[in-house]
């Protein structure tokens, strides 16, 4: 057996303290580890680094957190210039983790119950490369409109 982790949580994150402790809580146990990319352009930068650093050492949850910046043409800009390479930048640091799966998720979304579990077996029984996780899309919560990832069900399947 590997110190590898089985599945490692790629996310960005923008201005996210309201919600982000509520995220990597209910992530924790579908993951063995997380990268956190915080994008957001020219904003000032809110606290989402120390609450991401604050759980994650409460949580056991081995962790990395990177910023990703502006091209200079658009380092002015009050919103992130792309969040494809913002994105990319997640994924190629959870890739450099070893972990067999990347999760993507964004800091809003949460798992329905039945949904760990679902995630923890399907990575253990690795009987597929892909897994998607449909969106149910639950509407207006206490901050902003949250999105709910049901139960994994192995959609797509790539021969290696």
């Amino acid at each position: 057996m590997t110190d590898s982790p089985l599945i490692c949580l790629a996310c960005i994150v923008g201005n996210e303290a309201e919600v982000i402790e509520r995220f990597i809580r209910a992530f924790r146990p579908a993951v063995d580890s997380a990268v956190f990319v915080i994008a957001i352009g020219a904003q000032e930068q809110d606290l989402s680094d120390e609450v991401i650093r604050t759980v994650c050492r409460e949580l056991d949850l081995p962790h990395q957190i990177l910023t990703y910046t502006n091209d200079p043409q658009a380092k002015d800009w009050p919103h992130v210039d792309s969040f494809c390479r913002a994105r990319e930048l997640s994924w190629t640091t959870a890739r450099a983790t070893g972990a067999q799966y990347l999760m993507w998720a964004d800091c809003d979304d949460m798992l329905e119950e039945g949904a760990v579990e679902a995630l923890r077996t399907a990575a253990a029984e690795a009987t597929t490369d892909i897994y998607l996780c449909p969106y149910n899309v639950r509407g207006e919560v206490e901050i902003g409109r949250a999105h709910v990832c049901t139960p994994v069900t192995p959609t797509i399947s790539y021969a290696v």
